[in-house]
């Protein structure tokens, strides 16, 4: 009987990652804007598109739109690959991170190019 609860909560483990991940995107969403995103609450999701402007350390990016700028943290899983410019005009999806005494942030966990 311990050796079946076990396997159960090891199963559980492993696979519970991969079913939160999934789930219904609407690709039809229109995007935020910068200066619409500083007014949400921490752990909100957000859509931003614009431009990376620069790399302000190792996984700190400063972000802009035609509304204004802020900054992403993008962990290297997100960028799949790609090589992105200040140029390209980018998609983001993520969640804002918001830290007493710190400018907001977003947690990007997804990110593809436009054009």
């Amino acid at each position: 009987m311990k050796s079946i609860i076990k396997k159960l909560l090891v199963a559980t483990f492993f696979t519970t990652p991969y079913i939160a991940m999934g789930g219904f995107q609407d690709a039809s969403r229109p995007a935020d804007t910068v200066v619409k995103a500083l007014t949400f609450s921490d752990r909100s999701m957000v859509i931003l598109e614009g431009f990376i402007k620069k790399r302000v350390n190792k996984n700190t990016f400063l972000f802009s739109d035609k509304t204004g700028k802020i900054k992403l943290s993008i962990d290297d899983y997100v960028w799949q690959g790609m090589i992105i410019t200040p140029q390209d005009q980018i998609r983001i999806e993520g969640e804002i991170d918001k830290h007493k005494g710190s400018p907001v942030e977003i947690e990007v966990f997804k990110l593809r190019k436009l054009h």
